[in-house]
């Protein structure tokens, strides 16, 4: 029996957090060159499809993005980000087959409502795997948030700086222990489709099948 995928909410102006992991939990990054690499590749996608990345966190066998979509075309985007790395490693490694766990999961996020608690786990997600120092974690965006090394210049912090309350703010967020509630429902693996209210996701997917009817 075929599992379908999970269906694909789309519209202009979304936001995302986005996950993929390497099939059968493989690694998916070995060494520093395929991050250089996978960040390339992530800069030209959202660049050639007029998103934004507003965060990133790189770990072994996995990797979050928080992403708008003013076009909404998040899967035009993903697509060239899955396209262009999985060939770069199974070329380098001389491997074959899927490289990741799926195309893709996408996370559609209130962003009035959700945004700072998303944006926090992305970059709190290496204290799961030892990490000590957050600011410290080179292959987050995390760094660039509090001004320790210049963002690049497809990422976008002022949005999220503004939103926090500066970037004093933002590190208490970030630096705090106390775990909210997107935080439990991750954790639990309970990964939701749509993280917003009922009334958000109502109409979210009342717009995705506006949209999709359009197109």
């Amino acid at each position: 029996m075929t599992v379908p995928r999970p269906l694909r909410i789309q519209y202009p102006g979304a936001w995302y957090h986005v996950v993929n992991r390497g099939a059968s939990k493989c690694l998916i990054f070995l060494d520093t060159n395929d991050r250089v690499v996978f960040l390339e590749i992530l800069a030209m996608a959202s660049q050639r499809c007029g998103a934004e990345v507003h965060a990133y966190c790189l770990m072994g066998n996995h990797y979050h993005l928080l992403i708008h979509t003013p076009r909404g075309n998040l899967s035009q985007m993903m697509h060239l980000v899955g396209l262009h790395y999985s060939r770069y490693f199974n070329d380098k490694y001389r491997k074959d087959g899927r490289l990741c766990k799926d195309r893709y999961y996408p996370i559609l996020i209130d962003s009035d409502r959700y945004l700072l608690a998303v944006s926090r786990y992305i970059h709190r997600n290496p204290t799961a795997f030892g990490v000590d120092s957050l600011a410290g974690y080179f292959w987050s965006s995390y760094g660039a948030y509090l001004g320790l090394r210049r963002p690049q210049d497809w990422l976008h912090t002022d949005f999220t700086l503004e939103v926090s309350g500066g970037v004093l703010e933002y590190e208490r967020l970030v630096e705090s222990v106390l775990p909210s509630e997107v935080d439990s429902w991750y954790e639990a693996g309970r990964l939701p489709l749509v993280l917003g209210s009922p009334d958000f996701r109502q109409a979210a997917v009342l717009r995705a099948d506006v949209e999709n009817a359009a197109s």
